[in-house]
C-alpha cells in the first residue's frame, strides 16, 4: 500500500500556482484543474502528461522527468515555438506556455488515433517508418560531422530543422 502511494505522488504533474493561472487563461475551472491531481496521467520514463479539455480547447500539459539538468519539456517548447515561427503547413502542436521552474510545458492537444486502437499492421507501418527516418543514411558530411561554430540554441534548432527537412525529402 505505501509503495501504491509512492508511485502516485511520484506520478502528479505538479503545477504551481503560475501554472494554474495560465489555465485559468485558458478557460478551465479551479475544479477542472485540480482534477488533474487525480490521477489520468499517462507518459513514460521522460514526462508525465496530463490531458484536460472544455469546450473552447483541448490540451496537453507535459512534466518532464529528468535525472540530469537536461530539460526535455523546454526542449520540445523550443522546437515547437521554431516550427510554428517556420509557418507553412500545420504538422506540429502550438507550444502555448512553458514553466522553467518545473519543466511544464502546456501545448495544443491534436486529435489522432490512439495506438491502443490500431490495427498491428498500422502499428508495424509506423514503426517501419520511424525506423527508417531514425536510421538515415548520409550522403555528404552534415550533422553532426562538420566542425560547428559557437551559436545560440536557436541557431542550432534551425540548423537541425533545415537538415531534417532535407533529409525528409530525401527519403520520400
Amino acid at each position: 500500500m505505501e509503495s501504491e502511494n509512492k508511485l502516485i505522488q511520484e506520478r502528479e504533474i505538479g503545477l504551481e500556482e503560475q501554472d494554474k493561472e495560465k489555465l485559468s487563461e485558458f478557460g478551465f475551472s479551479k475544479k477542472d484543474i485540480e482534477s488533474l491531481k487525480e490521477g489520468s496521467t499517462d507518459g513514460g520514463t521522460s514526462a508525465i502528461v496530463c490531458f484536460i479539455g472544455n469546450d473552447n480547447k483541448d490540451l496537453v500539459i507535459k512534466k518532464g522527468l529528468n535525472v540530469d539538468g537536461d530539460l526535455n519539456a523546454k526542449r520540445e517548447y523550443a522546437f515547437l515555438k521554431l516550427l510554428k515561427l517556420r509557418g507553412g503547413e500545420k504538422n506540429a502542436p502550438d507550444p502555448y506556455y512553458y514553466n522553467p521552474n518545473n519543466d511544464i510545458l502546456i501545448m495544443e492537444k491534436i486529435d489522432g488515433e490512439s495506438i491502443s486502437k490500431m490495427s498491428n499492421e498500422d502499428i508495424v507501418d509506423v514503426a517501419k517508418a520511424l525506423g527508417k527516418l531514425h536510421k538515415p543514411e548520409f550522403y555528404k558530411p552534415g550533422i553532426p560531422f562538420h566542425k560547428r561554430e559557437k551559436a545560440t540554441q536557436y541557431n542550432r534548432l534551425i540548423e537541425q530543422v533545415n537538415f531534417l527537412e532535407e533529409r525528409f525529402v530525401q527519403i520520400a
